[in-house]
């Protein structure tokens, strides 16, 4: 498959459902269920990670991603950012795709973004955030939070936010930055819900809870 290949919405599931990287609890509470890294409890996880570690799918998604943002841009001087870690590779394909510059926050020690020396957007750039997955809009916030905090320079990003699958627990939904509206531009966006452990239906009924990439294979694999 050519990178350059465009794909439809049932063809970028597919993608998906061929690598193993999408998953849908099935109702069967001997069945495990997804505990998010927020802690809480999800019917359902797709794991972008199976995707990034397979090059040829990841330059294609990349590619197709990127063809969605080509309008909504111009002549500008543009920085790609991705949100470390998992955000960094679709960032960078997609940065690849534009032929942009690319950058990305890195994690501190109790996993918060953080900005540093490392990088530096230059004055009159405009960022585009690129992000693998998002669910609640809260680690895209805090990048570009970090980011206008620590630049040296000021810092414009696009009204929008590009990113692999969109996953909110309501659709539609609306984000906001400083009351300004955030458009997501995504390639696979579903409806999936996110609870508290004490609200969750599975847990109810003695569902196990996993935490989905160190279990991947046993929150997957059919009863």
């Amino acid at each position: 498959m050519n990178y350059e290949t465009k794909l439809s919405k049932s063809q970028i599931s597919g993608v998906f459902k061929r690598l193993n990287a999408g998953w849908v609890h099935d109702g069967n509470p001997k069945n495990p269920h997804a505990v998010l890294t927020s802690g809480l409890c999800s019917n359902a996880y797709f794991n972008v990670s199976q995707i990034a570690s397979n090059s040829i799918a990841m330059q294609v998604l990349a590619y197709n991603l990127s063809r969605k943002i080509v309008p909504r841009i111009g002549g500008e001087d543009i920085v790609v950012v991705g949100s470390a870690y998992a955000g960094i590779i679709p960032s960078f394909m997609v940065a690849l795709c534009l032929g942009a510059r690319h950058m990305y926050t890195k994690k501190g020690p109790n996993g918060e973004m953080v900005w540093t020396g490392r990088f530096s957007i230059p004055k009159g750039a405009y960022v585009l955030q690129v992000e693998d997955l998002i669910t609640t809009f809260k680690t895209t916030e805090a990048v570009r939070r970090v980011i206008i905090a620590g630049n040296k320079n000021p810092v414009k990003f696009y009204p929008f936010v590009a990113t692999i699958v969109h996953r909110p627990a309501k659709l539609p939904t609306e984000y906001y930055f400083d009351e300004e509206k955030i458009e997501i531009i995504s390639l696979l966006e579903k409806e999936v819900w996110a609870v508290p452990q004490e609200e969750c239906p599975l847990c109810k009924k003695g569902s196990k809870r996993l935490k989905p990439k160190e279990h991947w294979e046993e929150l997957t694999k059919k009863s």
